[in-house]
């Protein structure tokens, strides 16, 4: 996207949600086809500003011309502050007029009286997000074939110094599969970060097509979403607890945290072992092999960026002292299996979570996908409250039903990282966006076998 101002034509797709699907599924019922609408757009305030609507687009509603005059205003003002967003999330190339969807809470023509002061309520987003939009999605892509359905989304907003953001982002890109390199700034430059990850909405769907929770197709399907959460959550946690440099002065936790982020995820042996498991030798035994021959990697990565902001525990962090670091894991494992038996309870929750969905596929309804939907959700929320340590990890609630969900769908997982500068009086700058998708991966690619360890 062109971060310089600039004026952007937009068309608008008035929706209505129906109500049975806990607001999932938008149904187009008007879309302006006249010469589009154009807005103006400050990328430095991330902002859109109506610079000119058409005279004549088809909106008339049947509604009297002073009140339709003002509803027609509303409406192309709101679409225009929701453009930046869309842009943002647009695939890189992408030059096609953007369509801003609306949604009308009421366009019954049965509520003919109550109809202004329905439409006058237009927000342009959905209220209902999270697990329960997510399931109720697959449901509609698997009992009723929907396919335009908005997609599964998660962002995360942080503000990061620029030593910390090339660290942390590098990694992230190239495990979204992106190879180009980072632009230079300095150490000491300070950012405001979007992290946006998105999924096509029809995703969903796999989760009802799992099959019964003894069959062998069951546990094949799960293999995959274990090292889909595996590996988001070591690929996440790092970004959520080491941009502020807090953690690095508690070096063991900080070491232990990035030994366990470079471990490659587990492919399930049974039905009882998705991951590695903290309580068993074996298991435990291999996960600490390769977390200490993993931590001069991760420590080569991350002393330069300690030395360059003259972190008072850079020193100890110097790959030169890698093996002291590994002798320490060998010894007092405790909190790397605090990690591993939080992993292992994550999965075997959504294990839970799976079983029994593909029933609900045939049902005519969705109420019992919601509540369990909502269950879990409520489940996880509580236990990520206090992950590891006392610190918290709710903000990757969604972000792991998503990646989970991409392990049974052939979609790519987008992501979009919004960076702006800001300068001493807290301005922001014009945004940089940087772009990587991510294919589904089959776990033999990504994960490892123990049986080879």
């Amino acid at each position: 996207m062109n971060t310089s101002p600039q004026t952007t034509a937009f068309h608008i797709r008035l929706c209505t949600v129906e109500e049975a699907t806990n607001g999932v599924l938008r149904l187009p019922v008007f879309h302006t086809t006249s010469t589009p609408a154009l807005a103006y757009l400050n990328p430095a305030l991330d902002v859109g500003m109506l610079s000119w609507m058409p005279l004549d687009d088809g909106l008339r509603l049947g509604l009297p011309d002073s009140e339709l005059h003002a509803l027609r205003a509303r409406l192309y003002h709101l679409a225009a502050r929701c453009l930046p967003a869309l842009l943002h999330a647009r695939p890189p190339g992408d030059e096609t007029t953007p369509v801003v969807d609306l949604d009308m809470p009421c366009l019954d023509r049965r509520t003919t009286t109550a109809r202004l002061a329905h439409w006058r309520e237009a927000t342009g987003e959905t209220e209902s997000a999270g697990f329960p939009r997510t399931m109720a999605a697959g449901w509609l892509a698997a009992s009723r074939g929907e396919t335009d359905l908005p997609p599964l989304a998660w962002s995360f907003d942080q503000q990061l110094g620029g030593a910390y953001a090339r660290a942390l982002l590098t990694p992230l890109l190239e495990a979204y599969g992106s190879c180009d390199p980072l632009p230079a700034w300095p150490s000491n430059a300070l950012f405001h970060i979007r992290y946006d990850v998105t999924l096509h909405g029809s995703a969903a769907a796999c989760w009802y097509g799992l099959g019964p929770e003894r069959a062998y197709d069951f546990f094949k399907h799960l293999s995959r979403i274990s090292t889909a959460i595996q590996a988001a959550v070591r690929r996440w946690l790092p970004v959520l607890w080491t941009g502020d440099g807090a953690l690095f002065h508690h070096p063991r936790e900080a070491v232990s945290l990035l030994a366990y982020s470079s471990l490659p995820p587990l492919l399930a042996r049974s039905r009882r072992c998705y991951t590695y498991d903290a309580l068993d030798s074996s298991s435990l035994k291999h996960a600490l092999s390769y977390a200490t021959r993993r931590i001069q990697r991760q420590l080569q990565l991350w002393y330069p960026t300690l030395a360059a902001l003259g972190h008072p525990i850079a020193e100890q962090l110097h790959p030169r002292w890698h093996s002291k670091w590994a002798a320490e894991f060998s010894q007092r494992p405790k909190r790397l299996c605090t990690l591993l038996a939080n992993e292992a309870w994550l999965i075997d929750q959504f294990v839970n979570f799976a079983a029994g969905f593909h029933e609900h596929a045939t049902l005519s309804e969705l109420t019992g996908v919601v509540r369990r939907a909502r269950t879990m959700h409520a489940t996880l929320d509580a236990r990520f409250r206090r992950w590891w340590d006392g610190r918290q990890a709710q903000a990757l609630n969604g972000l792991i039903l998503l990646e989970a969900s991409s392990a049974l769908s052939p979609e790519p997982v987008r992501l979009a990282i919004t960076l702006r500068r800001k300068d001493a009086a807290g301005a922001a700058s014009m945004p940089l966006v940087l772009h990587a998708t991510r294919g589904p991966a089959p776990p033999e690619e990504d994960a490892q076998d123990p049986a080879a360890a």
